[in-house]
């Protein structure tokens, strides 16, 4: 499941892998912690946008979501989340950007979400 949000300067993307969402699934945790993408459950990104251009200068060294309830019936999902993303270069000079991005009581409540099948 993916959850993106953006403004006119900045899109913040949230991810992670869940069962069918037809059934609900356990209230879990899905986590990421350093660069092992084999194991890892979620996944957090920011990306910068500057003169008609996006950016992504941080890379996430752990992220953790916890999935507090769903609802099957009208499409919904809530939780919370905490990440902590490192910067990895800069690709622009325009925007100054902080050496770390430290999250520590993301949430998201009732999301409607669409699911596809393929």
């Amino acid at each position: 499941m993916d959850i993106s949000a953006e403004n006119k300067s900045n899109t913040f993307q949230l991810a992670f892998s869940s069962t069918d969402m037809d059934e609900e699934f356990n209230t879990n945790e899905y986590s990421f912690e350093n660069s092992d993408f084999d194991d890892n459950q979620a996944l957090l990104l920011t990306v910068y946008k500057v003169g008609g251009d996006t950016y992504d200068e941080h890379f996430p060294s752990a992220v953790s979501i916890y999935k507090t309830s769903q609802d099957v019936n009208n499409n919904t999902i809530s939780g919370t989340f905490t990440a902590v993303l490192d910067k990895a270069g800069s690709m622009q000079d325009e925007v100054e950007t902080p050496e770390q991005i430290n999250i520590t009581e993301g949430k998201f409540t009732k999301l409607k979400y669409t699911e596809y099948h393929y």
